[in-house]
């Protein structure tokens, strides 16, 4: 239709067509359409100048003809987090298509709307669509990009982690992958309403070292059993990073221990592995579309259960594909990728095209935030007394467990820090002592002395000697939280008598020092939140000797206490309902509503 020319450049030879005067800068043709409306406020509009270059064509909205100039398109569309992109303009066989193959080479899930594209010659845009499903681009028209713009997701099911045959034996992971940029609430939703995961009476979110570490048998035999104890005790979720390394891989050992004694009546925790789908080795062994789909609408649908199949009639691949099961198995490993951890019961991936474990850290907080709030649905004070509680562990770890620490604590999340797991928790357990003046610290003279001089950062450079890359990038910020939020971190040591060498203790010292110091909470809501960690945990001596006493009883509501008397029938402790009776209370002054929750919890259960 047009003349073709040859270039032979310095750097490439070109074949270009030789196209009549068009989309000149600064003239009419190049100006967008002159009803289309632009919101000119909003951050996620983003102008790209393409085809500034007069020795070269650029029909992709990405880069020139030869990849060699390229425009911000795709480092703009990968701060705001898409991952799915629809395209359509002028025309399908040249800007649109050219586009469309960039985006889909760029690893972005890539739509070509073909209705609201034009074409310049009908033969080359139909070799031009054929070509671009052949790559997998999908052709839509412009009807379905609503529905499609709502998607959660097509890619979810079960993992099975080992070769042999499946049977009623067989324990399955569940997983779903999604965009990084989908909502923390929608997620959290997701988990309960489509994975069916009961609430919780603690959140348990762990960080730590994500490579091999060396902690001695002794306390890694004694964090394994200790974890998963609080575990069962109260009723908690497990939330980790989900690869098979380091912290990581200890917890899923622990939860393997626990169900090979525990069999035939052991429960089944929740660990819920939040990870990046592109930093997850192997991850083309899931990378499965069912032919549904998950949209923020119907995130009640729920996902199969095989507590509700027979897993002996399921046998062959045929079937296996039928209920989304997909075998995963890595064999060697790779050192920029990470395999999942096989005993999490479930995965969450988000993908956002890179192979960055770091990029989903800050929606992980997002995630664990909103956790907290599942079934709540009262008034502000109720809120906050509602809220499901969650405490941060950290076991040795790097200048990214140091951000997510300092995250934490931030948002007034409690940690407990291991001392003597290594790295970063051991240097922020000497940070720690520098910071405040507990004789339970630990402090050693050398500190002390450093303290006095205040020569913080001497104790900072000498104890960064620890070889942790990227340190100086968090150390002061690390030191700023450390400083002004101290009551919300716990230093635990396996060894010392002042945890009973126990980190259930320290786990609650954790969540009793966070009611204690939360600008939330005025005296009357932190002694209600203390007795109710009492009662989870059965501290029944700790609640005797400081929350329920002749001295504290004139502080106590009615009401207060007949909330209380139901916690503890609802969960068995016979010796707080004795107390708590003793202290005002009666059976008589229970509710019809509070006999009717009584009831509905023991038919759930």
């Amino acid at each position: 239709m047009y003349d073709e020319v040859t270039y032979t450049g310095p750097k490439v030879e070109t074949t270009q067509i030789l196209w009549p005067s068009h989309c000149i800068q600064d003239t009419e043709d190049a100006a967008l359409y002159r009803d289309l409306y632009v919101p000119s406020t909003s951050d996620n509009v983003i102008h790209i100048n393409k085809g500034t270059d007069p020795d070269i064509d650029s029909y992709s909205a990405f880069s020139d003809n030869n990849r060699i100039k390229k425009t911000e398109l795709d480092r703009k569309l990968r701060e705001r987090n898409v991952t799915h992109v629809f395209i359509a303009g002028l025309a399908t066989d040249y800007c649109v298509g050219g586009t469309a193959l960039d985006a889909f080479d760029l690893n972005y899930t890539t739509y070509l709307i073909e209705d609201a594209s034009g074409v310049i010659a009908f033969d080359v845009a139909k070799a031009k669509l054929d070509h671009l499903k052949q790559q997998g681009i999908e052709i839509i028209q412009a009807n379905q990009v609503k529905a499609l713009s709502d998607e959660i997701t097509k890619q979810y099911g079960f993992i099975k982690f080992d070769e042999n045959k499946l049977d009623a034996t067989t324990r399955l992971s569940q997983y779903i992958r999604l965009s990084l940029n989908t909502n923390a609430e929608t997620v959290v939703k997701f988990m309960q309403q489509g994975w069916g995961l009961t609430k919780p009476d603690l959140i348990i979110s762990i960080v730590g070292g994500t490579t091999s570490f060396n902690m001695l048998p002794c306390l890694r035999k004694i964090f394994q059993s200790d974890l998963v104890a609080v575990a069962i005790t109260t009723n908690a979720w497990l939330i980790t990073a989900g690869t098979n390394a380091g912290v990581v891989k200890e917890v899923g050992e622990a939860l393997n221990k626990y169900r090979y004694k525990k069999r035939k009546n052991g429960i089944d925790i929740p660990c819920i592995g939040i990870t990046s789908w592109g930093y997850t080795a192997g991850n083309e062994q899931i990378d499965y579309q069912p032919t549904t789909s998950f949209t923020h609408s119907d995130t009640t649908k729920r996902t199969y259960s095989f507590r509700k199949h027979h897993l002996n009639q399921i046998s062959n691949s045929d079937i296996d594909d039928q209920y989304f099961i997909r075998n995963y198995s890595i064999t060697e490993k790779q050192k920029t990728r990470c395999d999942l951890e096989p005993n999490h019961t479930h995965f969450l991936l988000f993908d956002d095209g890179q192979p960055n474990a770091d990029t989903v850290l800050p929606l992980r907080a997002e995630i664990e935030k909103y956790s907290r709030y599942i079934n709540i649905e009262t008034t502000t004070e109720e809120i906050i007394e509602s809220l499901i509680p969650i405490v941060m562990i950290l076991v040795e770890g790097d200048s990214s467990s140091i951000r997510t620490i300092c995250q934490a604590l931030n948002s007034n999340t409690p940690v407990v820090v291991i001392k003597e797991s290594g790295r970063a928790a051991d240097l922020i357990a000497e940070l720690y002592a520098c910071y405040t003046d507990d004789e339970n610290s630990n402090t050693t003279s050398y500190s002390t002395q450093l303290v006095r001089d205040n020569s913080k950062e001497i104790e900072i450079n000498m104890i960064a000697q620890t070889t942790i890359t990227g340190l100086d990038e968090v150390k002061y910020e690390l030191c700023r939280v450390l400083n002004e939020r101290k009551q919300l971190v716990t230093i635990f040591m396996f060894n010392s008598k002042r945890h009973h060498r126990n980190l259930e203790d320290a786990i609650l010292e954790s969540l009793f020092n966070a009611a204690k110091f939360s600008d939330d909470f005025n005296e009357e809501h932190r002694r209600r939140v203390e007795l109710k960690l009492a009662i989870a945990w059965h501290k029944f001596n700790y609640a005797q000797k400081y929350l329920l006493t002749d001295t504290t009883i004139s502080k106590w509501k009615e009401d207060d206490l007949c909330r209380a008397l139901v916690d503890a029938l609802y969960r068995g402790h016979v010796d707080f309902v004795e107390l708590i009776i003793e202290y005002g209370t009666s059976l008589e002054k229970l509710t019809n509503g509070d006999l009717k929750q009584l009831y509905a919890i023991r038919l759930v259960y």
